[in-house]
């Protein structure tokens, strides 16, 4: 995981690489990100500083001072607010970075939000620009703790302005910059197409960073074939892929990007903090450490990814090292296909581009929600609905297709039967809630009272009812807001919305099913009726655990799939 940097930091984690430079200017960096010790005096000391000392090589020093903002910036996630939530040490607080040949000057939150005045600055990429945005954004909220700011926040987009400045910063959460869409085959992972770039444009800087998850395999992989050319591949090299992605992002800056206007900068690789053995400690993890590594070298060397980020040779010895997914039986060539013939068992693998093209993968056990939940299956539901049904004309397949775009796992469970049955499982209880896609809003749901004034996180806003909406009837303030936060829409100010627009409806059913129901969907039907509603398990409703059931057996066996044991709960 990684972890929220302190100000005297922040320019030197982001390791800015321009990508339309071959090295970053430090003077440039200096003058934009505006690191002064006063308001008035301008960029001057940070420029002649620039010129004479490389900030990036230093060292961790103690500091009594710091920290110079706590755990109460409004802006920090909770799965990042250590001191909140218990964190037993807080020293980690009040270390700073000092280069070895100069002191770092102090960020002056009131001379970056004069300068950079009606403009827009941008993060793109995964948890490490989270960190920075949140950074960035509580060094400046620090200095102008009464600054009106407006904040809008999604899975994939976080937006903050300080409206007396005009200044926004932006967070776009990518973990690959290039596309991973949920398709036919499943969840592919596009090489040479950056459509989501369409949300960067416009910006006054963008600074981007990839890296992590390009190494995760097994569940923690979030792909499940990557293509390239229109060709599907089950796995290759994760460096060549790394290096491919990287590749069509630097030609997307190149086509859509003028640097005249925008800065544009790539965040470095951070250093890995998880195998004690890559700071000399190989007994011991990163859970137990309370003091950073105080060397002046990292004992793990530079990470591979700094070679494929400069565009150097990859070492020989990693291809070797690596199997890049192929079979036993199969050999892994230097671009990190598989096959049999010298182009990929050859020593060492051959160093030139295979003698044969790859044969792509045809995917084989992938379920497509959208072959499963056909037009038929769809109206075989729906056609029981009364005529007069306020959902008879709200609930429609398209919808439903519409949302499930913004929840790509949804429906993918590992085997085409387990998907399968995922699918029946959520018809059934959205079948049992609304009455056969009947009912939009819960029966006499807006005379009863779901709002905890307990929960301080998701406040009910005065006048709004919180009753049940939707194909999964979403309950509670502590939901809508989640809920509408997750897609794109106020929660708790307009819930009424969930019963209004049959995507946004789909989309909290399917965003409730993905947090509460999928951890048990393993655990047999039963275990989803108790995620759903409680209070019909133990004999509290045993008519309303039967109808659920049946409608369970009935959409398993149109999809050709048996019902597994523990039913009923």
């Amino acid at each position: 995981m990684a972890i929220l940097f302190k100000p005297g930091l922040f320019l030197s984690l982001f390791l800015l690489i321009s990508s339309y430079h071959t090295a970053t200017e430090a003077s440039k960096v200096a003058q934009s990100l505006n690191f002064n010790s006063t308001f008035g005096n301008g960029t001057s000391n940070a420029r002649e500083l620039a010129g004479k000392c490389n900030w990036f090589r230093g060292k961790w020093v103690f500091d009594p001072k710091y920290p110079l903002y706590d755990s109460n910036c409004p802006f920090i996630d909770p799965q990042f607010n250590c001191q909140k939530y218990g964190r037993p040490d807080s020293y980690y607080l009040k270390y700073r970075w000092q280069p070895f040949a100069c002191d770092l000057p102090r960020f002056n939150g009131l001379y970056f939000l004069e300068k950079w005045r009606g403009k827009k600055i941008m993060f793109v990429g995964d948890s490490l620009s989270l960190n920075q945005w949140t950074s960035l954004t509580c060094l400046i909220h620090s200095w102008v703790p009464n600054s009106k700011y407006t904040l809008f926040r999604t899975d994939v987009l976080s937006s903050l302005t300080f409206e007396d400045y005009g200044v926004k910063i932006l967070l776009y959460r990518t973990t690959y910059l290039v596309d991973l869409v949920n398709d036919k085959a499943g969840r592919v992972l596009k090489l040479d197409s950056i459509n989501n770039g369409k949300a960067w444009l416009g910006m006054d800087m963008l600074i981007f960073n990839t890296w992590h998850w390009w190494t995760h395999t097994g569940r923690s992989q979030p792909w499940d074939y990557i293509q390239e050319g229109g060709k599907l591949y089950k796995d290759m090299n994760r460096l060549i892929a790394f290096y491919k992605g990287l590749t069509t992002w630097a030609r997307w800056v190149n086509r859509n990007v003028d640097p005249s206007k925008t800065k544009v900068f790539f965040q470095d690789v951070s250093p890995t903090h998880y195998v004690g053995g890559d700071w000399n400690e190989p007994s011991k993890s990163c859970a137990a450490e309370t003091q950073p590594f105080f060397g002046t070298r990292y004992p793990a060397g530079t990470p591979l990814a700094w070679a494929v980020v400069n565009k150097e040779p990859l070492p020989k010895n990693v291809v070797e090292a690596q199997n890049c997914g192929c079979a036993a039986n199969l050999c892994c060539s230097q671009y990190g296909y598989c096959g049999t013939s010298n182009a990929y068992c050859g020593r060492g693998c051959k160093q030139g581009p295979c003698y044969s093209s790859p044969t792509p993968t045809t995917p084989s056990g992938v379920v497509s929600v959208s072959d499963i939940f056909t037009p038929g299956f769809f109206n075989g539901i729906i056609s029981q609905a009364g005529a007069g049904c306020a959902g008879k004309n709200f609930y429609t397949r398209n919808a439903f297709l519409s949302a499930v775009n913004s929840y790509p796992q949804f429906g993918k469970l590992g085997s085409a039967e387990a998907s399968k049955r995922e699918i029946a499982a959520f018809f059934a209880h959205v079948t049992h809630e609304t009455g056969h896609f009947c009912y939009t809003e819960e029966i006499n749901g807006a005379s009863r009272d779901y709002c905890d004034e307990n929960n301080r996180q998701y406040p009910c806003v005065p006048g709004k009812k919180y009753h049940g909406r939707g194909p999964i009837q979403l309950s509670w303030n502590y939901n809508y807001g989640p809920a509408g936060r997750s897609n794109n829409f106020d929660g708790l100010n307009n819930p009424d919305i969930v019963a209004r627009d049959a995507v946004v409806s789909f989309k909290t059913a399917l965003w409730f099913w993905m947090k509460s129901v999928r951890p048990v969907v393993s655990q047999g039907f039963g275990a989803t009726i108790r995620a759903i509603n409680g209070n019909e398990c133990n004999g509290g409703n045993s008519g309303a655990v039967q109808a659920r059931v049946r409608y369970y057996r009935d959409y398993c066996s149109q999809l050709g799939v048996s019902t597994e044991n523990n039913l009923a709960c």
